[in-house]
């Protein structure tokens, strides 16, 4: 999983995905990103109440950048036709993300093919 924190709170950021503790909510400006062709961002000025500010994105990646295809809250789906919304929902006590042990959907993915999947990303090339 990448953290980053466009505010300028990178090490918080990476504090509360290091902790990974229920109760515990990641600072604004946080994007997290699993798979190269998804991401989510922690927006502010009280969007979304319902993802606990959450807004996520399904990414078209390539080796000139990335064009976002589309976005929302409950209008986007994974990679693998699900919502993401619904997934992350079960992990709203760990701020909307998902962990093997949050609650959400298995996505049948291992740690090894998430780590090949990555090595395809586009933009790293």
């Amino acid at each position: 999983m990448h953290v980053t924190n466009v505010r300028g709170r990178q090490g918080e950021a990476l504090a509360v995905a290091e902790a990974n503790e229920a109760g515990v909510e990641f600072p604004l400006g946080t994007i997290i990103q699993l798979f190269f062709g998804e991401a989510s961002v922690k927006r502010g000025g009280g969007f979304s109440p319902a993802s606990n500010g959450w807004e996520f994105f399904e990414l078209e990646a390539t080796a000139e950048g990335t064009t976002i295809v589309e976005r929302g809250v409950e209008s986007v789906k994974n990679f693998a036709d699900g919502n993401c919304f619904s997934c992350h929902v079960a992990a709203a006590k760990y701020d909307f993300v998902c962990e093997q042990d949050h609650g959400c959907v298995d996505l049948g993915v291992t740690d090894e093919q998430i780590a090949a999947l990555a090595g395809l990303d586009p933009r790293c090339r």
